[in-house]
């Protein structure tokens, strides 16, 4: 009778930590982006999703690594534009006009090119 008491209380227990488990691993609500530089002959800098930074200095051709954005950069799902610098005489600004959106979990490659609209930040 003892046996089987034992074996229950270890069985719950091992249930008991299963759930913690599963609820701190559910909880994580992060995701993943990248951004790529293709646009001609133009180096980019201070690289942003948002207000969240993702990357320094991209040379045509070159990308970021995969950054993460954590839950306590921002709640996700999420869009955003990307905000960056372009280095010459003045440092000029601008944003693109699309907004990128990052799901829960989900990764998002962000492929600047010669074709993305973009305005300069004023």
């Amino acid at each position: 009778m003892e046996l089987k008491r034992s074996n229950r209380i270890l069985g719950l227990n091992h249930l008991i930590t299963f759930l913690v488990m599963l609820t701190l691993l559910s909880c994580n609500r992060s995701g993943e982006i990248k951004v790529q530089n293709n646009i001609s002959r133009t180096t980019i800098e201070n690289i942003y999703w948002g207000q969240i930074y993702v990357g320094g200095s991209l040379r045509p051709g070159q990308e970021t690594e995969f950054f993460e954005i954590k839950r306590s950069d921002t709640k996700l799902p999420a869009e955003h534009r990307i905000f960056f610098s372009v280095e010459g005489d003045l440092p000029i600004q601008y944003y693109t006009v699309e907004k990128f959106e990052l799901d829960k979990k989900g990764q998002l490659i962000v492929a600047l090119s010669d074709s993305t609209e973009f305005y300069e930040v004023e």
